[in-house]
């Protein structure tokens, strides 16, 4: 599928990202990411994840199950105590295949259009599974 979206699908995937930027909303991370222990490499990733003014991407590895998606949801939630305009974090999961058939710049437009922070600079992504995106390295070079 290509980039340009009938309007059933971009609906889906509007709904789908509102679902998992709940903060666009209510300015706070969902209460259940708050129950876990801050994971072990916390303070070690979290300087990455914050310094925008480098332009770099972050990318924590490990197996399933292991913690990613709760230390970036963490992450998330310091940013936003920190000061961050929740409007200015995306989070995508590529677990969920309907963000699989789009680029990263397309669902970065839908994030913006949703969140009505059109501005490209000052942004927080944070992609989670982003191995199951082809092509995925090339494309964070190009955002």
């Amino acid at each position: 599928m290509s980039d340009n979206l009938t309007l059933p699908y971009k609906e889906q995937i509007t709904s789908r990202l509102q679902q998992d930027n709940t903060w666009w909303s209510t300015g706070t991370v969902e209460e259940e990411f708050s129950f876990y222990p801050k994971r072990q490499y916390f303070d070690l990733v979290f300087p990455l994840i914050k310094d925008i003014i480098n332009r770099r991407a972050a990318v924590i590895i490990g197996q399933k199950g292991v913690g990613k998606t709760v230390l970036a949801q963490q992450s998330i939630d310091a940013l936003i105590k920190k000061g961050i305009s929740p409007h200015r974090i995306a989070y995508i999961n590529f677990n969920n295949q309907i963000f699989r058939a789009l680029s990263l710049k397309s669902l970065f437009d839908i994030c913006r259009e949703i969140s009505n922070n059109f501005d490209k600079e000052g942004w927080y992504l944070i992609f989670d599974n982003l191995e199951y995106l082809q092509n995925w390295q090339k494309q964070i070079e190009n955002l």
